[in-house]
C-alpha cells in the first residue's frame, strides 16, 4: 500500500490537502543568525522516521491493534529526552512524514480503536502536541475541523488530536458521551501540553479547560493535572478546578480505611521533595528543625524512593507510594501522628489526592506552594502576616482557616552554591528571568517585549526555568518565546544542575520577576548574587514574598505597583549602570544571611504548633489565629 502525501492529487477523505501554514523549518532557518549557541549538548541521536512500510502492511492486514502499537512507539520515541537544536532538513522531513501517517491512520473508517490501546495512546498526548508542534503544520486543526464535522466515529482520532495548541474549539461533552473513562484521561493529558503559557491560544484554551467539568468525570491519576497548573493559568480560576477535582476525590477516596491513634506529640511531614536542593527543603528546614526539642518528626515520602533526602531531623522516615492504581504505605493508613504538615500540596500528584484524606486530627499546609486547596480535608493554612496584602479578604483566598505567623511565613536557609560573581554581559545586556515553566505567561512576555523595544540598549532575556527534559516541550516551547521576543532576544536554558543555574544567573546584569505567580527562592538567589530584580506587587504571598524581600533588604524601589512601573523601573535599571551598582553596593553575603535569618519568628512557629495540638476540635470559626 502507499502511504499518501500531502499533495495536489485527491485524498482520502478527512485528510488535509493544504500546505502547512508555517514552516516552521524555515522559520528556524531564518532566526538562525540570531540564535545564541547555548552551551547545551546535543540531544541522544535518534531515528525520528515512522516505519511507513511496515504500518502500511499491518493496516492492510487488518491489524488495528499493531497500527494503533506501533504510532504508540513512534511517539514514544519522541517521549525521550527533549531535541535542544533546531531539527536538521532530515529531521524535519522525518517528523512531517510522521504526524501525515499517524493522521492518515487514525481517521481510517475502517480502523478499530481498542480500548486499550487508546488510552495507551492518550498518555502520550502531550507529545503528541509537541509533536505536531514541531512539524510544519504547528497545530492539528486541520485535521481536527474535520473530524468534529464528521463526528460519530471520527470521535475518538479528534479526541486524541484535541489539544491546547488548537485554534478551534471542540465540544468535550461529546467526548465523554462517547467514553467517560477515556475522555478523563483525555481531560487530563490536555493540561501537560504546554510546559508554559507563552502562547496566548494555549492559555486560553486551558482556561476554557478549567471550567469544563463533567459528572461523569472518572479518577485515573491525570486527573489532577490541572491542580497545581490551574492558579498558574488564570488564578481566578483556580478555585474552580480544585473545587470539582476535591468532591470526586472525596467521594472516591471515602471508603478508604484509615486508623489514627494520636501521641500527643507527633508530626507528620508529608512530601515528595524534602531534599536539599528543593524549595520546599530550603524554605522549611530551619522552621522543622526548630520543632525537635519538644516534638516528635516523622517524614512521610511520597513517591519513588530517592537517594537525596534529608533525613537529619526526623525520628522516623515512611513512605506512601502508588501500586496498581491504590496507595501502599508502611505507616499512614494506621499512625499515631498529631498533626500532619503538607507543605506543598499540589507538586506532586499523589499529594493532590491523599489531602482529601483524613489521617490526622490537624491537618497543615503553608505557602511552600502557596496556594489553597479550595475544599480538601486541610484544616489549616500557614502563613505570614507580611505576605497577606488584607487579612479580611482572607476568606476569599484561601478555604483553610488561616495561622499567621510574624513576617512572610518561611525561613529559608542560604544557597549552597554562590558561584564568583563575573562582569555582566554589555552587548546585549543580559536579563536574568529564573522562572518555573508554569510561571510564563503572555500578558508578562508581552511586558518584556515592551521594555525590549523600548530599551536604549540591545538586551537578551536569559530564561532559566526547570523544564521537563522529556516529551519534547523545548523546541515548541522555543518557538513560543521567540514568536514574541525575537530570536535575538531569546536564551532558553533546559533544567540544569543548581551549580550550573547559579553560574547563569550570574553572568546577568539585572533580573526581572515573573507575575502572576512570582518568585521567592530565586529573589534570594539573585540577591546572594548582587543582581538587581524588578518584582510586580500583588495581593497575597505568591506575588508579595518577593517584594516584601526586597523592602527588607531597603531596595522598595525595585518594586513595581503596576504594569507600567514594572516596565518603567526595568528601563531604568537597563540605562543607568552606576543605578544599578548603587542599589547593590551594601548587600553583602552577611547581610542576606542576616535577612533571611529574620524572614519568619521560629518561636511563633513553634507556639503555633503547640496551640493546635492542644486544640485538635474544630470550632469552625474563620478567623485567623495570629500568633507573635
Amino acid at each position: 500500500m502507499t502511504m499518501p502525501q500531502s499533495s495536489s492529487k485527491k485524498q482520502p477523505a478527512g485528510w488535509y490537502t493544504g500546505r502547512p501554514r508555517l514552516r516552521l523549518s524555515l522559520y528556524y532557518a531564518r532566526n538562525a543568525q540570531h540564535r545564541t549557541q547555548l552551551p547545551m549538548p546535543d540531544s541522544a541521536p535518534r531515528d525520528l522516521a515512522l516505519d511507513s512500510r511496515a504500518l502500511a502492511k499491518a493496516y492492510a492486514a487488518g491489524h488495528s491493534d499493531k497500527v494503533l502499537e506501533m504510532l504508540h512507539d513512534w511517539l514514544a520515541i519522541y517521549g525521550g529526552p527533549s531535541l535542544l537544536h533546531p531539527l536538521s532538513q532530515h529531521q524535519q522531513r522525518a517528523v512531517n512524514q510522521g504526524v501525515e501517517s499517524l493522521v492518515y491512520y487514525l481517521t481510517r473508517p475502517d480502523l478499530r480503536f481498542g480500548k486499550r490501546a487508546v488510552r495507551r495512546l492518550l498518555k502520550q498526548h502531550p507529545v503528541l502536541t509537541n509533536v505536531i508542534a514541531l512539524s510544519d503544520y504547528r497545530s492539528s486543526d486541520h485535521w481536527l475541523r474535520n473530524l468534529l464535522q464528521r463526528g460519530g466515529s471520527m470521535r475518538i482520532p479528534a479526541m486524541l488530536l484535541h489539544n491546547a495548541r488548537n485554534g478551534l474549539a471542540g465540544d468535550r461533552a461529546t467526548y465523554f458521551d462517547l467514553d467517560a473513562d477515556l475522555a478523563s484521561e483525555w481531560y487530563g493529558q490536555y493540561f501537560f501540553g504546554v510546559p508554559g503559557f507563552a502562547s496566548s491560544i494555549a492559555q486560553e484554551n486551558l482556561r476554557e479547560h478549567l471550567t469544563f467539568w463533567d459528572e461523569r468525570m472518572q479518577l485515573p491519576m491525570s486527573v489532577s493535572n490541572g491542580y497545581m497548573r490551574s492558579t498558574y493559568i488564570d488564578p481566578t480560576l483556580d478555585r474552580v478546578f480544585k473545587g470539582n477535582f476535591n468532591r470526586l476525590a472525596q467521594r472516591v477516596l471515602g471508603k478508604v480505611k484509615i486508623r489514627n491513634r494520636p501521641r500527643g506529640n507527633r508530626i507528620g511531614v508529608i512530601t515528595a521533595r524534602w531534599a536539599p536542593t528543593h524549595p520546599t527543603y530550603k524554605n522549611r528546614f530551619p522552621l522543622f528543625a526548630a520543632l525537635t526539642d519538644a516534638f516528635d518528626l516523622s517524614l512521610i515520602h511520597v513517591g519513588p524512593k530517592r537517594d537525596d533526602l534529608e533525613t537529619s531531623i526526623f525520628s522516623s522516615v515512611h513512605r506512601v507510594w502508588l501500586e496498581n492504581g491504590r496507595f501502599q504505605s508502611d505507616f499512614l493508613f494506621d499512625n499515631d501522628l498529631d498533626i500532619l504538615f503538607f507543605p506543598d500540596v499540589g507538586m506532586s500528584s499523589e499529594s493532590r489526592y491523599l489531602s482529601n484524606m483524613r489521617f490526622a486530627p490537624v491537618q497543615i499546609t503553608t505557602n511552600s506552594h502557596p496556594v489553597s486547596t479550595f475544599g480538601s480535608q486541610i484544616d489549616y493554612f500557614l502563613t505570614g502576616i507580611e505576605s497577606e496584602e488584607a487579612l479580611e479578604r482572607a476568606p476569599t483566598h484561601y478555604s483553610e482557616r488561616l495561622v499567621l505567623i510574624p513576617g512572610i511565613g518561611t525561613l529559608p536557609i542560604k544557597p549552597s552554591y554562590l558561584p564568583q560573581r563575573k562582569q555582566a554581559r554589555q552587548n546585549p545586556l543580559l536579563i536574568g528571568c529564573a522562572w518555573g515553566a508554569l510561571k510564563f505567561n503572555h500578558a508578562h512576555l508581552q511586558l518584556l517585549k515592551t521594555i525590549a523595544d523600548s530599551s536604549p540598549v540591545p538586551v537578551r532575556y536569559r530564561f532559566l526555568p526547570t523544564l521537563n527534559r522529556n516529551s519534547n516541550y523545548y523546541l515548541p516551547f522555543r518557538h513560543d518565546l521567540e514568536t514574541i521576543l525575537g530570536g535575538e532576544r531569546v536564551e532558553l536554558f533546559p533544567s540544569q544542575s543548581y551549580e550550573r543555574y547559579m553560574d547563569c544567573l550570574a553572568e546577568c546584569a539585572l533580573a526581572l520577576d515573573s507575575f502572576p505567580f512570582g518568585g521567592n527562592t530565586s529573589i534570594i538567589d539573585c540577591l546572594s548574587l548582587r543582581i538587581p530584580i524588578v518584582t510586580r506587587k500583588g495581593w497575597q504571598f505568591y506575588n508579595l514574598a518577593g517584594p516584601v524581600l526586597l523592602e527588607r533588604f531597603g531596595l522598595g524601589e525595585l518594586n513595581a505597583e503596576s504594569d507600567a512601573a514594572f516596565v518603567r523601573i526595568a528601563l531604568r535599571l537597563i540605562a543607568d549602570s552606576e543605578w544599578r551598582q548603587r542599589l547593590m553596593a551594601p548587600i553583602s553575603r552577611a547581610l542576606v544571611s542576616q535577612q533571611m535569618e529574620a524572614t519568619t519568628d521560629v518561636d511563633a512557629f513553634r507556639k503555633a504548633m503547640h496551640y493546635l495540638i492542644g486544640h485538635k476540635a474544630k470550632s469552625g470559626k474563620r478567623a485567623p489565629l495570629v500568633f507573635d
